[in-house]
């Protein structure tokens, strides 16, 4: 049976000696436990086997929209309706402007176009008119009642008469556009929410005078938000395979979401050489808030063998990850519970794959009851499979995830849960 190769081990797991007796000195009630009969446990064995290696990435949350909100008139703020934190609805006013000169310039063009409208009844009635005097010309010059200078005077007058009726039209239309531009000017000076979202920042005052294109608020859009991940040039082909899916981890509220459809911006970072991988969030649950940082597990599109663990074996302490290892019994002696310490490498198909120099495969993994364990507390291991919340990737990010290390062990596990 091929076993790990433990030489490439980190730094931190070279010290795993120190760390052991750490843990052991971490609980003073341990000799106090021995005395209490073996505690039921489930555990688990660890496995050595080949799996899809992935790689520990980082990203953050970025809104799907962000605005400067500008004001499209010049205007003194009369009105500002919204402060920092603020909820608003698409079309929820935001600001108003002061919109007296264009009141007036609009009920001068009112006024002119009520007269350009007369013009254009009166051009009308003389077109009228000048086509009346044409026809009875025209009607005498068949009997010989007219004559001909008469009839061409009265064809030129109907032409004059359609000219002025044009001329007047367009006028109005003129008018009419002139009226329609002033009314569009005066809803501007009403400043509205172009989407749903929450305010970030005032950049105005209420009686502050605004040019046009000066920004009067910032929107943020919250209800939906997108997760961008920082991902190392060489993995571009494993993360565009069909079906890949990769478990995010919101570090501030353990959140834990599955990415899918993913996009590639295709653009790599010349000082990092990262790209950016793109995955579309829900904000319902938890908030969301743009800039929090999280943690992902991208493939590598490479295997290794690596030794896994269930995910609810995994604690935390002031030193790190570890589990405990039920080790000994037999001839009538319990197991007893010991400290194995880790370091977390990924997570993969609801397994977490692990580097520790006290595990080796077949080591049976307390995965239930672990909550409460001391070092060398008698316990009863029983291999039954666990039934865990969420199951699959999503159990398996607590794992990887920064606990705070003032927290104990039992605290840890059952926030965690």
């Amino acid at each position: 049976m091929t076993e790990p190769n433990l030489s490439r081990c980190s730094p931190r797991l070279a010290l795993a000696g120190a760390c052991a007796v750490l843990l052991m000195s971490a609980w003073p009630r341990a000799a106090s436990a021995q005395g209490q009969g073996p505690t039921p446990v489930i555990v688990e064995p660890v496995r050595f086997e080949e799996i899809q290696e992935r790689r520990r990435v980082t990203g953050e949350l970025r809104p799907v929209q962000r605005a400067r909100i500008a004001a499209e008139e010049p205007g003194r703020v009369i009105a500002l309706e919204v402060r920092e934190g603020q909820r608003v609805k698409r079309g929820d006013l935001i600001a108003k402007l002061e919109a007296t000169r264009l009141e007036l310039e609009l009920k001068r063009v009112q006024a002119q176009r009520l007269v350009a409208q007369a013009e254009v009844e009166e051009s009308k009635a003389s077109e009228q008119q000048a086509q009346v005097d044409l026809d009875s010309l025209r009607s005498l010059q068949e009997r010989s009642a007219t004559r001909p200078k008469e009839l061409s005077d009265a064809d030129s007058a109907l032409a004059v008469a359609k000219a002025r009726r044009a001329a007047s039209e367009a006028q109005l239309g003129v008018l009419s556009a002139e009226e329609a531009l002033f009314r569009d000017r005066l809803e501007d000076m009403e400043i509205r929410a172009p989407f749903d979202g929450t305010i970030l920042t005032k950049n105005t005052e209420l009686g502050q005078w605004v040019s046009e294109g000066d920004p009067v608020a910032e929107l943020l859009s919250d209800e939906s938000i997108e997760a961008w991940l920082a991902v190392p040039q060489q993995y571009i082909s494993a993360v565009q395979e069909p079906g890949v899916q990769i478990p995010i981890l919101i570090e501030a509220t353990r959140q834990e979401y599955t990415a899918e459809n993913l996009r590639v911006i295709p653009l790599v970072d010349s000082s990092a050489r990262n790209f950016a991988l793109v995955a579309n969030l829900s904000a319902d649950g938890a908030p969301l808030l743009a800039g929090m940082s999280l943690a992902a597990h991208v493939p590598t599109g490479t295997k290794g063998k690596h030794l896994t663990i269930h995910p609810d074996a995994i604690l935390r302490s002031e030193i790190g990850a570890y589990c405990w290892v039920a080790r000994g019994g037999g001839d009538g002696a319990p197991a007893q519970a010991m400290p194995a310490t880790l370091e977390v490498l990924f997570t993969q198909g609801g397994r977490v794959a692990v580097r520790s120099p006290a595990l080796k495969e077949g080591d049976l993994v307390v995965i239930e009851g672990n909550e409460r364990l001391f070092p060398m507390t008698p316990v009863a291991p029983t291999r039954e499979p666990a039934v865990t919340a969420g199951g699959g990737d999503g159990e398996s990010d607590r794992a990887t995830s920064e606990d705070n290390g003032s927290q104990t062990p039992e605290k840890r596990k059952a926030d965690d849960r």
